[in-house]
């Protein structure tokens, strides 16, 4: 089972190094199938900079698929755009400034291990309330979302045309 990070990344140069330090720090001694993908919304050189210096100096790099933006969107679609370009049976939604916490995420995949490719986050926009099942008996995952009804539901909305390209064109 592959668990994927999707991070989407503006102009947090000072944070991301801790957070894909937690990142690592959780999966690499578990042995985990993982990656991280990182969505570069046209940030500041220095941030940038600092970001590629972090996978270097955390020696992540075999993990990590960065995309780099040459015009910045909006937050909101760098957050649907980062979680579709996931490869993963499983997707956290991390902000750059947010480490993880060192929990049994072990035991959180074998929750999910019923084949159902779902993403799995703290907070979601009030639109995709009715695709949320709220699961209350575990507090470090508290939405699940399918992967197949995020698409089809995002992919409908008539704003999100730009985002759309966006996705087709690197798939």
């Amino acid at each position: 089972m592959l668990l994927s990070f999707a991070i989407p990344f503006y102009n947090k140069g000072n944070y991301i190094h801790a957070t894909l330090k937690s990142i690592r720090s959780l999966c690499l001694p578990r042995l985990l199938n993982w990656e991280i993908v990182i969505v570069d919304n046209f940030s500041r050189l220095s941030d940038s900079q600092a970001l590629s210096e972090a996978i270097i100096d955390l020696d992540i790099a075999e993990y990590c698929r960065v995309f780099r933006l040459d015009a910045t969107i909006s937050g909101h679609e760098n957050w649907l755009y980062s979680l579709s370009l996931c490869s993963g049976d499983v997707v956290n939604l991390r902000m750059a400034d947010d480490p993880v916490i060192d929990f049994n995420i072990s035991g959180l995949l074998e929750k999910f291990a019923s084949g159902i490719d779902f993403v799995s986050t703290n907070s979601l926009p009030v639109c995709y309330s009715d695709m949320i099942i709220k699961n209350p008996s575990d507090s470090l995952a508290k939405y699940y979302l399918t992967v197949s009804k995020f698409k089809e539901k995002y992919f409908s909305m008539p704003r999100c045309k730009r985002f759309e390209k966006l996705f087709n064109s690197n798939n």
